[in-house]
């Protein structure tokens, strides 16, 4: 799921698309000035922690390679040898065909998966387009989500600003929006693979399979910090038939308000 980032200003957390679709708004540029920084450093600190992890790893195993030291009585056995070969008998037709036989088969089986794969895909395609679904938050650290809000062990706006509303619009996009009011809906691209359904940049993979000819989504958890410390997220995504519905009522909201800015 996307990350969170608190707001010193507002008390409240908000991902870093919220921000920068506000970047322009007197009342959150500097907010999204602030993110953007942090996100900034964050990923350079991913970058250097991965290539720190990289330098150590080449190391190890640059210092487990040791030379071979070749003789000259092993290229000479080794011209014997091939001299030897040389007057060999040929095989005979049954063994040279075997081979082939045998060659052929991972090819078979790469064309049975991959045709299976595309198959899913058109499956799970098939399944989307043209329909709304709902992704919520249910487990907080491994609690309801509801119960942890209760007892102030999870943000009081996780179960409300964490929903995403998605309605697939063709065979890759899909229109986002966010519960709140004033997440409006944004297009945005996605992805399917063999076992995993991905939207956006944020690379937010969901898993799925397939049973019986039917598309079945599974749960899957992501991190996040709160009160200095990181907890797990476990989401779900379901198919909520009122989403097309709010979509447009939000993009007539949307365009309202902008007719309503160029009148005054």
């Amino acid at each position: 799921m996307a990350r969170l980032y608190s707001n010193n200003r507002t008390g409240s957390k908000h991902t870093y698309r919220f921000y920068k679709e506000r970047r322009d708004d007197p009342r959150w540029h500097d907010d999204f000035i602030e993110v953007r920084s942090l996100r900034r450093k964050e990923r350079l600190f991913a970058s250097l922690v991965f290539l720190l992890v990289l330098l150590i790893g080449i190391g190890l195993f640059g210092d487990q390679i040791s030379p071979v030291n070749y003789t000259f009585s092993d290229f000479k056995g080794s011209d014997k040898t091939s001299k030897k070969s040389s007057f060999s008998a040929p095989a005979s037709s049954s063994s040279s065909e075997k081979p082939a036989e045998e060659s052929s088969e991972p090819t078979k089986k790469d064309e049975t998966d991959s045709s299976n794969e595309q198959s899913n895909k058109e499956i799970v395609k098939k399944y989307l387009i043209g329909n709304g679904f709902r992704i919520n938050p249910i487990l907080f650290d491994g609690e309801d989500t509801d119960q942890a809000m209760n007892e102030n062990k999870a943000p009081q706006n996780l179960a409300h600003d964490g929903i995403e509303l998605l309605l697939f619009k063709d065979e890759s996009t899909v229109t986002v929006k966010g519960v709140p009011a004033y997440f409006f809906p944004s297009d945005t691209k996605y992805n399917i693979s063999d076992k995993f359904l991905t939207i956006g940049s944020q690379l937010e993979q969901i898993p799925y399979s397939i049973v019986d000819g039917k598309v079945e989504f599974h749960t899957w958890t992501s991190s996040d910090n709160f009160d200095g410390q990181t907890h797990s997220i476990t989401w779900q995504i379901s198919p909520d038939d009122s989403v097309q519905s709010l979509i447009d009522q939000s993009l007539k909201f949307k365009a309202e308000e902008e007719a309503n800015l160029k009148n005054k």
